[in-house]
């Protein structure tokens, strides 16, 4: 893997690519991920579209990813989950756990995160990466 541990047998690489940081970068992602329409069932797709966008918006608000700086996203199928990766060189700075009050505007990323993915984890450091795993639906 580009910034963590080697593939495993039976993965199979989705999608691989840098994007720059700032205000695009997750609108970028979404789009990159939506190219996977008919490879991931489509209740996967969307949740795993969730979650990317989620974390790149991360990278750029407390990554501090700017458009000079790079945002690496990775996807890879097991059998029964999508692994996904977003780095950045940001250092990884730990946003306070606190749940947002329900007018808040922001502070939901993580609780989404952890809602719709099997399990989740960060690895601090230079580049820094949040990384999810989401079960593959059955739906069709």
């Amino acid at each position: 893997m580009e910034h963590g541990a080697p593939s495993l047998p039976g993965e199979a690489l989705l999608l691989q690519l840098q994007l720059p940081g700032g205000p695009s970068a997750p609108r970028l992602a979404r789009s990159a991920v939506e190219n996977l329409r008919g490879q991931v069932p489509p209740d996967t797709l969307d949740d795993v579209r969730l979650i990317v966008s989620e974390l790149v918006t991360n990278s750029v608000s407390h990554g501090h990813a700017g458009p000079e700086d790079r945002i690496h996203l990775r996807l890879e199928l097991e059998a029964d989950r999508v692994r996904l990766e977003v780095s950045d060189p940001g250092g990884g700075t730990p946003v306070p756990a606190r749940r947002p009050r329900p007018d808040d505007a922001s502070g939901w990323g993580l609780l989404v995160v952890d809602r719709l993915s099997e399990r989740w984890g960060v690895r601090p450091g230079k580049p820094s990466a949040v990384w999810a795993e989401v079960g593959v639906s059955s739906a069709a």
